[in-house]
């Protein structure tokens, strides 16, 4: 098993149990992890976003990323896009099928996991782009 296979259960385990006293391990990834949605929303260029990670020396800390508000059937669309970034990713698609409220589509998402944060903000950005072009 690689260290992303590994590290994924571990985030999805880290995301769905956040108030409870964490391992160093799950430290490290959720601290990674926290800055890709704050740089995304600040809008950070990915060479000032890569100053900051050295600056923080987590150059090489995997990194993780989920996305919800999903139709089913866009999975094929996310893979293609994770596997681009060497991604290891896991889908939940609760949703009743077909969605039958838009709030529903929260209940579809995709938890991932990078090599480190760079990779994981570059992916998150042509997220956003690929999300607001659908």
């Amino acid at each position: 098993m690689t260290a992303l296979e590994s590290a994924l259960p571990l985030y999805i385990n880290m995301m769905h149990n956040l108030d409870r006293k964490m391992s160093v391990e799950e430290l490290s990834l959720m601290r990674a992890s926290m800055l890709i949605p704050m740089h995304v929303d600040l809008k950070t260029d990915v060479l000032d976003f890569k100053k900051i990670i050295e600056k923080k020396n987590m150059s090489n800390t995997i990194t993780g990323v989920m996305h919800s508000d999903m139709n089913h059937g866009e999975e094929k669309m996310f893979i293609d896009l994770i596997k681009k970034y060497d991604g290891v990713y896991e889908f939940h698609m609760d949703a009743p099928n077909p969605i039958t409220c838009v709030l529903d589509k929260d209940d579809n998402c995709f938890y991932a996991v990078f090599k480190n944060p760079v990779i994981c903000y570059t992916f998150a950005l042509e997220l956003m782009a690929l999300s607001r072009n659908e």
